[in-house]
């Protein structure tokens, strides 16, 4: 049975056949970076689970694509997508207060390659057209929570005046035809949330009931499609921690020509 794309985490996804090639590129890039006293071995679980996925729906976006990752300065996914040869070209989005701090995927290449990413600053995410129509994937991992939101959880996606709203679209439209989005995010359970959760935002911002609608208005305003046609939005009871109370989800979503 195949995997999905776009899903909730479920531990036993590690061990899926298809997630097996993509663990096995992380695992050699990790090394690397352990080598180089750069990056601590392997990360946790949902972060594999993450970089797993993402590292899946890129080989979804045809040949030697034009990637571009947004907001993952210190991320393993860009020194596993370029040390494996997986693309033709490699950009990286940030806050430019985050560029100012040099992350380990910097200094990687600096030991390893002699070379840096090329990296797109814009301030607080705002996006320009300079880049319309230019990627063939763009991945966007555990960005999406921390961004503003108007406080209104229903709101933050169905509100079409909230930032984030904008954002993702935003992203949509740096896609070339058939170019494939990719999206992580923290994710919670419907019940109200009375357990640790991130510093950075307020409880209860994506659910799997709102993750879904972040998609399915993708497909009907933006003329996208899911890349694989099996979906699962089935939450199992799995917590990243005991107590937390919230898994990821990712999402991937193809731009039609």
């Amino acid at each position: 049975m195949s995997l999905p794309l776009t899903k909730i985490l479920n531990p036993s996804d590690l061990e899926h056949e298809e997630m097996q090639f993509p663990l096995a590129l992380l695992e050699k890039t990790a090394d690397k970076l352990h080598q180089a006293g750069v990056l601590d071995p392997l990360p946790v679980e949902w972060r594999r689970w993450e970089y797993g996925q993402a590292l899946r729906a890129l080989l979804k976006a045809g040949p030697n694509p034009r990637v571009l990752e947004v907001g993952g300065s210190t991320s393993l996914f860009a020194p596993t997508v370029i040390g494996s040869g997986l693309c033709s070209t490699f950009r990286q989005m940030e806050c430019q207060e985050w560029i100012s701090n040099q992350g380990a995927v910097d200094k990687l290449f600096k030991q390893i390659h002699s070379v840096a990413p090329e990296k797109v600053a814009y301030p607080h995410f705002s996006l320009g057209s300079t880049f319309e129509g230019v990627f063939d994937f763009i991945a966007c991992i555990s960005v999406i929570e921390n961004l503003p939101y108007d406080g209104n959880k229903e709101g933050i996606w169905h509100d079409g005046h909230t930032f984030m709203r904008e954002f993702v679209r935003g992203l949509v439209k740096l896609l070339a035809p058939n170019g494939v989005l990719f999206l992580t995010s923290d994710l919670k359970a419907e019940q109200p949330d009375n357990a640790h959760w991130h510093w950075m935002r307020p409880p209860g911002i994506w659910t799997p009931k709102n993750w879904f609608h972040l998609g399915e208005d993708l497909i009907s305003t933006e003329q996208m499609e899911w890349v694989m046609a099996d979906v699962d939005f089935g939450w199992t009871g799995h917590e990243i921690s005991p107590g937390w109370g919230y898994t990821f989800a990712s999402a991937a979503l193809r731009r039609l020509p």
